[in-house]
């Protein structure tokens, strides 16, 4: 069993990020984002999160309670689930953690109308029980009554974009 990680940058670590696609993860590695906006750390879990990411990530945050936590996802319904399950925990537990509500893009494209009651009803459900903020029910909320979402590629300076997003927290 792994019992801690070790940072070699310590506490001078400014943050973690978890990208949701490879491709923004691959943009972000091959722009020197870590290098110029560093030190910190990178993850990606190709898509939908996995228990090794999961399981890691809660190590992480569980052995350095400071290090301050985000997620890059579209805001779309899938990025929505993607995100409720590193906060929430998967649909079938109970084990989330640590994304701030802040962290959603509040950017948009023009995108198909998809009604994901199922999701609200999660967010809703964490958000009584003191999980998440109720900021995480309006913007799924005003995704739907909007009928608008938008993909990571759509953001020109990706690279300022998760800075302004990261510092603001």
């Amino acid at each position: 069993d792994i019992v801690g990680i070790e940072l070699p940058a310590g506490r001078d670590t400014k943050f973690a990020l978890i990208v949701e696609k490879e491709t923004i993860f691959s943009k972000l590695i091959l722009s020197d984002f870590v290098q110029t906006h560093g030190p910190l750390i990178l993850v990606t879990a190709h898509g939908y999160p996995d228990l090794p990411t999961r399981h890691f990530l809660r190590l992480l945050r569980d052995t350095h309670p400071w290090l301050p936590f985000g997620c890059l996802v579209d805001h779309d319904v899938h990025g929505f689930s993607i995100a409720a399950t590193y906060v929430i925990g998967p649909e079938k537990t109970q084990d989330g953690w640590f994304m701030q509500p802040g962290d959603m893009a509040s950017f948009r494209s023009e995108g198909e109308r998809k009604r994901p009651e199922k999701l609200l009803g999660r967010l809703r459900e964490a958000r009584d029980a003191g999980k998440i903020d109720n900021h995480w029910c309006v913007s799924l909320d005003e995704m739907i009554r909007r009928n608008k979402q938008f993909e990571l590629e759509a953001i020109e300076s990706l690279d300022a974009f998760v800075v302004d997003r990261m510092t603001a927290a």
